[in-house]
């Protein structure tokens, strides 16, 4: 953020460096705060770990500058989220706890490992009732809200407490309340119906791993369920009916020994025996209907959505594009059987939604790519293992012939030939999943979205985190945070490139699509590069791992990054072993989560210039503009996320040395100090909690002014 450094003076200007526990800007802009973790929304409370964020115009001919927040609570962070929540909530959390031998102990008792079934008979009634109330807090505190904002004199958004269109929609919205479940449409519907194992048909119990989403061309709002697989079985049978809730038990986890508390917390679903197949979905919510009941839009498929984003060209069929963030997840494209009509209002466009086609995206190695459909008559023809970081691929477990009861989830496969022998097994998905109706076996297929793809030759990439269509020329842009392997697999390497020990490029990259005959609805593409991540020295752009991505209206993309948090300002004191460059842990050179602006045209065309980062162990999520394009919202999401509140158990800071390089490869020695812990967003105020949130950026120049009218008026 110092600009005007000459190369020369880099390893001089950049010797020393101090992290602040703050959103830091780049001048001439200012933030501020909106809403946070705690206050007081619609009869509950506004959520944890704040996401995506979403601006729609109140049409109000008398409250022409209001506008209606829509924001995702994606999950709650263990150890800030425990150590906090009395403090700021005002309600008691029961003692559930981790102890040092990594064994629950509820209400004082220690049981037999970190995990248990809510149905474990060795559970007394109070121990049971200690847990549901555990993670009933911990289920309210994820979801999404909806607050009403206001401009006040100095043009800053403020909340109007109390305004009509005030809600919480939670993760377990409707469990004690019928009138306040969610619905589901399309395909997936059929198999709920039939396989009724929650004795709610259609119907659902809440929405969470709320993470980022997007806003509809029609003024609602799709919240998108990721990482769902830690509160409820992703695992489905060939029909597409869930495994038990008890197989992800309520667990605690990796337990932090200067706190005493779990930085994990997994399985809250089991205690209200949630009906797994109905999570990992995008949600619909009408922001602007406080009463109308949210729909999950299973046409667009089930798996780990990180977002989605829209192209609506009048009278031609809506696509909708959305990423699968996982490490050998895919590129998705659903577009609508129907043609969409800008004057068709929101009950019929909202319909596009629940008919249509879901392709996954086949991306070749000479810059060309096919959209392949999730459809029965579709070929299986996997992507071969010795293309894929990691060597492997997860496909459907399956007997021959399909046994319902011992068949589901997924297997790896590690050989061409293995593959090669599936692939000639199990010849179409219709083969591989089963219903009494073409309807029903559509729906298994999209239930089990993400092992149908990796059958149907869609390509596992680099963790798809975010994917957005340019307002110009419609082109399609992907933001890819990490290129290695993991339990769900890898990236095809031939696209992706494994550089680990060689580059600090292993950490995601931006790619770019453009549809042929720029069609919304075509069946092919091409693609090309566009931002590399890792060291400008190399050719990177100076960031690693790129997520949430968005454009204004003249093209130029805004994107923030998402490290893990681990990695955040971790000590990088030599370019050897587990601190080499494309190591997990090398990621600590890129120092804290940050936000970008890059021109895609013009020509500074494809070089990040660094905005601001956020507060210690923080991740910036969620950036939307206004509608006059005056100010960016964004999301603080989990500060403090791996020390807790600062200053309250360990140092405020310590100092930590990083073997950096210049912009021209000159290595140099950093000493950076680094916050341990956060306060944010209360600043310099050691033993504040710190509380996720959602923040106002604008220029300051905007305070200035008013400072000016002021003055002038005295």
């Amino acid at each position: 953020l110092r600009d005007g450094v000459d190369a020369a003076d880099e390893a001089t200007e950049f010797a020393t460096f101090t992290v602040e526990d703050d959103f830091v800007l780049a001048r001439g802009l200012e933030y501020y705060v909106i809403i946070e973790w705690g206050e007081s929304v619609a009869g509950s409370r506004f959520g944890y770990n704040a996401d995506y964020t979403s601006l729609v115009r109140v049409i109000n001919p008398f409250q022409k500058g209001d506008l209606l927040l829509t924001v995702n609570h994606e999950y709650v962070s263990g150890i800030p989220w425990q150590q906090t929540f009395h403090e700021v909530t005002g309600i008691a959390l029961p003692s559930v706890q981790l102890d040092a031998s990594n064994k629950l102990v509820v209400l004082g008792t220690q049981l037999a490992s970190n995990s248990v079934d809510i149905d474990d008979p060795t559970l007394t009634s109070l121990q049971r009732a200690a847990i549901v109330e555990f993670c009933r807090q911990a289920m309210i505190d994820q979801g999404a809200s909806v607050v009403r904002l206001r401009p006040d004199a100095s043009g800053r958004l403020f909340r109007v407490a109390g305004a009509a269109e005030e809600r919480r929609i939670t993760g377990i919205s409707g469990l004690d309340n019928p009138s306040e479940r969610l619905t589901s449409d399309g395909p997936a519907v059929s198999v709920f119906t039939r396989f009724n194992d929650d004795l709610l048909g259609s119907e659902v119990i809440g929405t969470y791993g709320n993470c980022s989403g997007a806003t509809t061309p029609w003024g609602t709002v799709l919240t998108c369920e990721e990482n769902f697989q830690f509160v409820v079985p992703e695992d489905v049978r060939p029909n597409g009916r869930a495994f038990p809730s008890s197989t992800v038990k309520f667990a605690l986890a990796a337990r932090n020994a200067a706190t005493g508390l779990a930085d994990q917390i997994n399985g809250t679903g089991n205690p209200f025996k949630l009906q797994g197949n109905k999570y990992g979905w995008c949600v619909e919510i009408d922001p602007a209907r406080p009463t109308s009941r949210p729909s999950k839009r299973t046409a667009l498929g089930r798996f780990r959505h990180e977002n989605a984003a829209f192209r609506a060209d009048e009278g031609r069929p809506l696509a909708v594009y959305m990423a699968d963030d996982r490490r050998g997840g895919h590129v998705w494209k659903f577009v609508s059987a129907g043609l969409f009509r800008q004057n068709n209002g929101k009950p019929r466009n909202s319909a596009l939604l629940a008919q249509g086609t879901l392709y996954v995206a086949r991306i070749n190695p000479d810059f060309t790519g096919q959209w392949i459909p999730l459809v029965a008559s579709t070929p299986v023809n996997p992507v071969r293992p010795s293309n894929l970081a990691g060597g492997r691929i997860r496909l459907p477990k399956r007997t021959n012939p399909i046994n319902l009861a011992a068949d589901g989830g997924t297997t790896q496969f590690s050989t061409d030939a293995t593959v090669d022998t599936f692939a000639a097994t199990w010849p179409t998905l219709g083969s591989l999943y089963v219903g009494s109706t073409p309807e029903e076996q559509l729906g298994a297929i999209l239930i089990d979205a993400f092992a149908a793809a990796n059958a149907a030759g869609g390509t596992p990439s680099a963790r798809p985190e975010d994917v957005e269509v340019h307002p110009i020329d419609k082109s399609v842009y992907i933001a890819f945070t990490d290129n290695t392997s993991g339990g769900d697999g890898g990236p095809d390497k031939r696209i992706f490139v494994d550089s680990a020990s060689t580059n600090s490029r292993q950490y995601g990259r931006l790619l770019r699509i453009a549809e042929s005959g720029n069609d919304p609805a075509a069946t092919t593409f091409a693609w090309g590069a566009f931002v590399e991540s890792g060291e400008p020295f190399e050719g990177g752009g100076g960031f690693a791992a790129a997520d949430n991505l968005m454009f204004d209206r003249a093209g130029n993309m805004l994107m923030v990054t998402d490290m893990s948090t681990e990695n955040l300002n971790q000590a990088v004191p030599q370019r050897t072993g587990t601190t080499a460059p494309g190591k997990e842990a090398f990621r600590g050179i890129f120092g804290s989560n940050t936000i970008w602006l890059i021109p895609t045209s013009g020509p500074d065309a494809g070089t990040p210039i660094c905005v601001g980062y956020g507060p210690s162990e923080c991740e910036v999520t969620g950036p939307t503009l206004t509608p006059a394009e005056d100010q960016l919202i964004a999301s603080v999401q989990h500060p403090g996320e791996v020390n807790g509140v600062r200053g309250r158990v360990l140092p405020e800071s310590e100092s930590r040395q990083f073997s950096l390089t210049t912009t021209t490869g000159t290595p140099f020695t950093q000493s950076r100090t680094v916050p341990l812990g956060s306060n944010f967003p209360s600043v310099n105020e050691l033993n504040a909690p710190p509380k996720p949130c959602v923040i106002g950026i604008r220029a300051s120049s905007a305070l200035e002014s008013l400072a000016r009218r002021d003055s002038n008026a005295d």
